[in-house]
Order: structure tokens, then C-alpha cells, then sequence
């Protein structure tokens, strides 16, 4: 059945107050429905109406994918990102397929998947093969608090790297990367729920939207604060060298990253709202804060000096704050379509 079909049917009147439409033959095969059987309807944004069986109707299937890899030169990172765009597809099940001689490699894509993907482990090995499943339900963990716990660690990753410049303190600043992992598979989880709902396989209402055309904005805003967490560990992988050669902390480098830290999470506020007018008012507030540190930037060059160290904190935080504008006008944007679809609906 062509998933694009068009039905065109006649509204009928039965009884007094009741009025009906047939629907399609293929579709109720389809899904195996009969008399009885129970469907949900949707009233979309613009007015029309979403039909599927209820989930107590919907035969229980797994959608496996299967990559062919014998008899070709095996690279490890295309196969990890070829299982990742899998996942992130909505395959339920990922089957590779290796030649003779690949144990050492079936270990190692285990390894990196696991540990990269919330819940996609593996179901079956064998010499030669490897099956992945995703073992996390896409209600098992609420869009909003993926998004909230994905922001909030990304925050307080900045700000431990504001207090190990502050202290000097190394050790902080060395766990700081090691929780970039949760970001990367938290951010992986939502893209995942996003593309689901973009082709219609997961409920709107499910991620927190009103419309498919928030879920673009919404996509670039999650991929604006895995960026910010990406920064953060790069930050901290290179301070934490600078100090251990011997490098001076200047003062106020923290609290550069402190405010970094505090613009970023007033922008997620704003995305996590749809509020408009927060957005609104902390965009010239980011807006002003990157002048100033681009400004820093221009000064140390013309000044022909100043350390390593100082150029890199400002460097960051002038990518970061660039990220934090990318959420904010995500939230405006998400805040101007949701309130379209609402003036559209019925």
C-alpha cells in the first residue's frame, strides 16, 4: 500500500447526529484491523485529521536494517556512523554482516556503540555477525526531560570549567569531558524522537509540539547545546594542559565563563517555554556580550601578546554565546509557528 495514497470519500449521516466516512480497504488490511477494532483521530494544526489504529491495535513489529560488509574493506567509523544513521532512522534492529577474520573489529563496533547510543545494545553475536537493539522505549523518558537534563549538564559542564580556572583545580576540569558522553547520547535519543515524529511515526504531542514545522527549529536548537557541551570539553581538555605546563590563570577568565554559562541557560529557557518575549530580551543581552568578547579578541591581537590561555577562554566563549543566539532565535522562531497553527486550527 502506497503510503501517499489519496482517498477521496463522501461524509454520510446516520441517524440524527452522527457523521461517517468509510475508510480504505488496503489501509484496514494493512493494519489488521476488523469490526471492532479501535482507531485514534488527531485534529491537526491546520484543521484536518490524523487517523491511526490505537496502540492496543498495533501489531507488535521491529524494523531491522541490515548492512552487507562482507567482502569490503572494513572502516570502522563509517560502520559506527553507517549504525548511528540507523538508529537515528528508527530501525529497531541493526544487522552486520562482517567477513571471516573480524573478531578484533566485532569487539570494538560493540564497544563504541554501546557507549554511544542509550540503549541500542547488543541483542546477538557470532564470528561474522552482530545484531543491535534498541532496548529504550521512545515514552521511557519524556522529550522535555531529555531536553532539560541535556541542557542542564551542558551548563554545569561550563560552569565547572569556570571553577577550575577560578581554582586551579584539574581534577574538576578532567570530569568535565567525562560527561560529554551523556550529552552526545541524550542529543543522539532526541534526534531519534524527532525524526520519528517528522515522518509521522510518533505523536506530535509526544515531543511537546503543536506542528511538523517546529521540529526543524527544534532539531537545530538540540544540536546548538550539544555543540556548547562540545566546546565545554574541548575548554576543559585545554586548560587542564595549560595548567598542568605550568601556564597562570589570569584574572576573570571565570567569570567570563560564568556569564557564558548564565546567557546559555536563560536562552534554553526560553526554547524549553517557546516564550517569546524571553527570547527577545536575552538575544541583545548574548548579542552584546560576543561584541565584547570579539573586542577582547581584536585587542590582544593588536596588543601582540597576551597568553595562550586567555585567547582560548575567549575564543570559546565567543562560539558558545553564538550557539546560545542559534537557541534563542530557535525559540522565538518555534514561539511565531506555534501561534500560526494555532490562528490556522479549527
Amino acid at each position: 500500500m502506497d503510503g501517499r495514497a489519496a482517498y477521496k470519500r463522501r461524509i454520510q449521516l446516520t441517524g440524527r447526529s452522527t457523521y461517517i466516512v468509510s475508510l480504505p480497504k488496503e489501509w484496514v488490511e494493512t493494519w489488521r484491523l476488523g469490526r471492532g477494532s479501535e482507531v485514534t483521530l488527531e485534529v491537526m494544526p491546520d484543521g484536518s485529521l490524523k487517523i491511526a489504529p490505537a496502540a492496543s491495535e498495533r501489531p507488535a513489529r521491529r524494523d531491522r536494517r541490515v548492512i552487507d560488509l562482507r567482502g569490503k574493506e572494513l572502516d570502522l567509523s563509517f560502520v559506527i556512523k553507517s549504525v548511528i544513521a540507523s538508529y537515528l532512522a528508527g530501525y529497531d534492529e541493526v544487522l552486520l554482516l562482517f567477513g571471516d577474520g573480524s573478531v578484533d573489529a566485532v569487539s570494538k563496533i560493540r564497544s563504541i556503540v554501546e557507549s554511544n547510543i542509550l540503549g541500542f545494545n547488543v541483542l546477538e553475536e557470532g564470528p561474522g555477525y552482530i545484531v543491535f537493539v534498541s532496548v529504550v522505549d521512545h515514552r521511557s523518558m519524556e522529550f522535555s526531560r531529555a531536553l532539560s537534563r541535556m541542557a542542564r549538564i551542558a551548563a554545569e559542564m561550563l560552569r565547572d570549567v569556570a571553577r577550575g580556572l577560578e581554582n586551579g583545580d584539574r581534577g574538576l576540569l578532567d570530569l568535565v569531558a567525562e560527561r560529554d558522553q551523556l550529552v552526545d547520547k541524550l542529543y543522539l535519543y532526541m534526534a531519534r524522537q524527532m525524526t520519528m515524529a517528522s515522518s509521522g511515526r510518533l505523536p506530535l504531542k509526544d515531543l511537546g509540539v503543536y506542528s511538523p514545522a517546529e521540529i526543524v527549529h527544534l532539531f537545530l536548537a538540540v544540536k546548538s547545546i550539544e555543540r556548547v557541551a562540545d566546546h565545554a570539553t574541548i575548554l576543559s581538555v585545554r586548560v587542564s594542559a595549560s595548567l598542568g605546563a605550568g601556564m597562570s590563570v589570569e584574572t576573570g577568565l571565570s567569570s567570563l565563563v560564568m556569564e557564558a554559562a548564565e546567557g546559555f541557560s536563560k536562552s534554553v529557557e526560553a526554547l524549553i517555554k517557546a516564550d517569546a518575549g524571553l527570547a527577545a530580551s536575552i538575544a541583545p543581552v548574548l548579542s552584546e556580550y560576543r561584541s565584547r568578547l570579539e573586542s577582547m579578541t581584536a585587542q590582544e591581537f593588536l596588543r601582540g601578546g597576551g597568553s595562550l590561555l586567555r585567547y582560548l577562554v575567549i575564543d570559546s566563549m565567543r562560539r558558545i554565546t553564538g550557539y546560545s543566539l542559534d537557541i534563542a532565535e530557535a525559540a522565538l522562531d518555534i514561539s511565531a509557528v506555534r501561534e500560526k497553527a494555532k490562528s490556522e486550527g479549527p
